[in-house]
């Protein structure tokens, strides 16, 4: 589950079975709806024009975009070309990001009508976090897994170079 804060008044929750809660007015009041039965990880924001989209992933490769105009939100599941679980997505300059189960990576370009899955992450771990820099993507997850993506802003690359973790995670 996550919590995200937009715009200096929208907070959007996510979580178990398919839950989504939102506030428009500063976390005051709250609404509650439920999209699909799957539970739901992470959300990125994505501005289209003059409204806000945002794209929430979770369980069986869920990816569902909402869009907000005019304070209505519309909802829509999107073909995800997985049925591995997303843990976490970003929206770099140009794409988005997912990546989950199994190490599984699936991107969807400014231009691209459809997520394309990245089958060349070289680990089978759970990837459970992304993030960019402005230059790269960098996935992490457990074993002590690092990845980064150097193919820059359309996040279209199958390669993700694995990085060495500074200390042994026993260290801690």
């Amino acid at each position: 589950s996550d919590l995200g804060y937009f715009n200096g008044y929208l907070h959007i929750g996510v979580g178990a079975g398919g839950t989504i809660l939102i506030s428009t007015d500063n976390g005051n009041t709250w609404n509650l709806e439920t999209h699909g039965t799957q539970t739901l990880y992470d959300i990125a924001v994505v501005q289209e024009m003059m409204s806000n989209s945002l794209v929430i992933v979770g369980a069986g490769g869920t990816i569902l975009k909402g869009t907000n105009n005019f304070g209505m939100w519309s909802w829509d599941f999107e073909m995800s070309s997985t049925s591995n679980t997303l843990r976490s997505i970003i929206k770099g300059t140009d794409a988005l990001v997912a990546v989950g189960h199994s190490g599984t990576t699936v991107t969807k370009g400014n231009m691209d009508m459809s997520w394309i899955s990245r089958y060349f992450s070289g680990t089978t771990n759970t990837l459970r976090d992304i993030a960019w820099n402005g230059s790269a993507y960098t996935a992490v997850g457990d074993s002590s897994t690092i990845l980064r993506n150097y193919c820059g802003t359309e996040g279209a690359c199958s390669y993700w170079a694995p990085q060495r973790p500074a200390l042994n995670p026993e260290d801690f």
